[in-house]
């Protein structure tokens, strides 16, 4: 093996002991819809906190959807939440490479 690639699989090794990683996980078998809501918080935060979301501007647009779907199923309000959350989706997909890296759009557009 050359020089180059035992730094590599040497940088590899070091990346792969340090850092987390995000995924999908399964529906629970009761799917509750605020619950659902609130995991694609949650992963929209893991994603400002990995440094995935490049603006404060984007974090803010994408908590207003979120925001607004959880209102919205908190009225009963199925319909307006779907909308919300494919706001949400059109929002990650404009600025996909832009003010998203290809983590954080992934991680948002597979979980919600």
């Amino acid at each position: 093996m050359g020089d180059y690639e035992a730094e590599v699989d040497a940088a590899a090794l070091k990346l792969s002991q340090v850092g987390i990683t995000i995924g999908p996980i399964a529906l629970p078998s009761e799917f509750k819809p605020a619950e659902f809501v609130q995991t694609v918080v949650d992963y929209k935060e893991q994603a400002v906190r990995q440094g995935w979301v490049c603006t404060r501007g984007i974090v803010i647009s994408l908590d207003a959807k979120l925001t607004a779907a959880k209102a919205a199923l908190a009225r009963g309000d199925t319909i307006a939440a779907k909308e919300q959350l494919n706001a949400l989706l059109n929002r990650v997909d404009a600025q996909a490479g832009k003010q998203l890296s290809p983590e954080a759009v992934a991680l948002l557009q597979f979980n919600t």
